[in-house]
């Protein structure tokens, strides 16, 4: 191998690592980029649900007040599946469901509409 080829082999191989680092480094700053604007993403949908939470929950409480049980003739909450006990916190929605207070609450916190027949709650 003479001195220009191997001058040339060292040159190639240079603008290879060279090549090889800077999609390196490109693929590290989108990837960094992304993370970053998907976490302010987050942070924004966060503070909207918040806001929400306490607007439903609001609404809920006044339209649907929370109440103990008082007999144990209710059927299972349909959306945790567990019975209904004596003294156990109920909320009866507006078509007539019942369901434990805390599992409508949670289930509320995404959703504005019944669990079992989906009618509105907004109204």
């Amino acid at each position: 191998m003479t001195a220009e080829q191997k001058l040339l082999l060292g040159v190639t191989f240079y603008y290879y690592i060279m090549i090889g680092i800077v999609i390196f480094v490109s693929i590290l700053v989108l990837t960094s980029t992304i993370v970053i604007v998907l976490k302010r993403r987050q942070s924004i949908f966060s503070a909207a649900y918040a806001v929400d939470l306490t607007c439903n929950l609001d609404h809920f409480d006044l339209h649907m007040p929370s109440l103990p049980a008082n007999t144990a003739d209710y059927e299972p909450c349909p959306i945790c599946l567990q019975s209904i006990q004596v003294k156990e916190e109920i909320r009866r929605t507006p078509c007539e469901h019942i369901f434990h207070t805390n599992c409508l609450d949670c289930w509320c916190i995404h959703n504005l509409n019944c669990p079992v027949c989906r009618s509105d709650f907004s109204a």
